[in-house]
């Protein structure tokens, strides 16, 4: 009664030997991988997102929820046109929205004070709010000003950290940190 433990190494040689003839040489051969790749380029990105191409698009910048006691929440931001921040998601496809373009050295984002008239928008449009806000997180809207969350247009939420300060602080890292945070929210709710 030879036991299971010699059964044991004998199929383990084999299995070994196996693995040695199948390679070619005297590595064991690697397990294959498959993997989700974010695109490696804005051209890729869109290539794989036809949805994007020619939606409207506005990017609002949120660090006080609604309600807040820690700072003015009556106030939020809006990115201008021709920054890198717009010129990023127009490489996309979409269309940035032309009630704000950037007006000579106006800084972006463009403060504004909540209220009627605070976002100009169409209602098949689609908001992209960056919030680093108190309630920021897990994707949701809660918290968000009413000018915001109230939109007819689609509300994209965007709070991971790494996508919020890429966007805000652009960099020459800026574009793969959005293409692999940033596109993959919007590819779910653009449609």
């Amino acid at each position: 009664m030879i036991g299971a433990g010699a059964v044991a190494v004998v199929i383990a040689v084999a299995a070994g030997i196996g693995i040695w003839a199948t390679s070619g040489s005297d590595k064991p051969a690697a397990a294959p991988t498959t993997t989700a790749v974010a695109a490696t380029s804005i051209a890729q990105a869109r290539k794989d997102n036809p949805a994007f191409v020619g939606k409207t698009i506005t990017m609002v910048d949120v660090t006080c929820s609604s309600n807040s006691t820690n700072c003015d929440s009556s106030k939020f931001g809006i990115y201008l046109g021709g920054t890198p921040q717009t010129k990023f998601l127009s490489d996309l496809g979409f269309v940035y929205n032309f009630n704000y373009a950037k007006q000579g050295d106006e800084p972006s984002p463009r403060m504004v004070k909540t209220g009627n008239g605070a976002l100009s928008l169409s209602p098949d449009s689609y908001i992209l709010a960056v919030r680093s806000d108190e309630k920021a997180g897990g994707g949701g809207l809660l918290g968000l000003p009413y000018e915001i969350s109230g939109s007819k247009a689609t509300v994209i939420p965007l709070d991971d950290p790494s996508a919020v300060a890429a966007l805000r602080t652009w960099s020459d890292t800026s574009e793969q940190t959005l293409l692999a945070k940033l596109v993959p929210v919007l590819k779910k709710a653009v449609k």
